[in-house]
């Protein structure tokens, strides 16, 4: 729940229901640089093994996953999202469910699960741990679990209408986007030619949402400039996500910053990594409840 009393999926949920949303996210290839290399990790652990695809959307991940196995489920919790990947992919088995109970899904079904671009971010702070609990219900034991998040340390946190900065690389391309600022600029500006409300919208929803953000430390709930600040989503540290993964009942294998797939877990705060990709594995240890940290600083 937000600090305004509503939930950020029944944000979320109105804002995929656009036309204009719906069409951006019929994408194909690879969200950002991390991916590849998180994604490959984890095609080495579970090739030919079951997978399950969660938040798989429009279907992005479809035809990328199942290059490591032909035993492949996706499912979505937004009705339009699945009706659509299932044009697109129809001998896919694409269903539509919720990652927070997956009740339709037997204990210890998969070897490997995904939940990509920041997916699990569209639930609130009180549901993630339910994700989890899911999640590690349905894998099998020393399954793996590959998942990306935005990072409250990182410009994702900090950016508004009037203070955005553009990704460096293209999604669904593998090659970094090197275009100078000042053509970044007129592309900008080329956008707001073609559509003269892009702008008011984007003050508009980051206006109505700033007023149900939380910032609880560690973690936050905040709008993101996606869809043109129209989503409320979570953001986490990576040391507090790591933490909370750990009393969820997993262990790290590593993690890749969403910008050139280094490995970004310890150390000091990484100021320059928007989004994370954590590649877990099924603990043998039961999980213990986490404790959020609260920074007074």
């Amino acid at each position: 729940m937000t600090a305004g009393g509503e939930r950020s999926e029944d944000v979320n949920r109105r804002t995929w229901a656009d036309p204009a949303a719906m069409a951006s996210l019929q994408v194909e290839g690879w969200s950002d640089p991390g991916e590849v290399e998180a994604m490959s990790a984890f095609a080495d652990a579970v090739r030919g093994e079951p997978v399950l695809d969660l938040g798989t959307g429009t279907g992005r991940t479809i035809p990328l996953l199942r290059l490591a196995t032909a035993r492949y489920v996706a499912v979505d919790y937004t009705e339009a999202m699945v009706e659509l990947a299932r044009r697109r992919y129809p001998d896919a088995d694409v269903r539509h469910g919720d990652a927070r109970s997956l009740t339709d899904l037997p204990d210890g079904s998969f070897r490997g699960v995904v939940f990509s671009f920041n997916g699990i971010d569209a639930v609130d702070h009180e549901d993630r741990p339910a994700v989890l609990a899911a999640v590690r219900r349905v894998l099998a034991p020393g399954g793996y679990f590959l998942y990306s998040t935005l990072h409250k340390d990182g410009p994702a946190f900090v950016q508004r209408p009037w203070r955005r900065e553009a990704l460096p690389w293209a999604v669904g391309s593998l090659v970094p986007s090197h275009r100078p600022a000042p053509l970044r600029a007129a592309a900008a500006a080329l956008r707001t030619v073609r559509d003269p409300g892009r702008v008011p919208r984007q003050f508009r929803n980051w206006w109505r949402l700033r007023s149900q953000s939380h910032d609880a430390g560690d973690w936050a709930i905040g709008p993101t400039d996606a869809h043109e600040f129209g989503l409320l989503v979570h953001f986490t540290t990576i040391a507090g996500e790591l933490r909370r993964l750990g009393a969820a009942g997993f262990d790290l294998v590593d993690t890749f910053a969403a910008e050139d797939g280094r490995s970004v877990h310890g150390g000091a705060p990484r100021r320059d990594v928007r989004w994370f990709h954590v590649l877990a594995r099924r603990s043998d240890l039961p999980s213990q409840p986490a404790r959020d940290v609260v920074d007074d600083a």
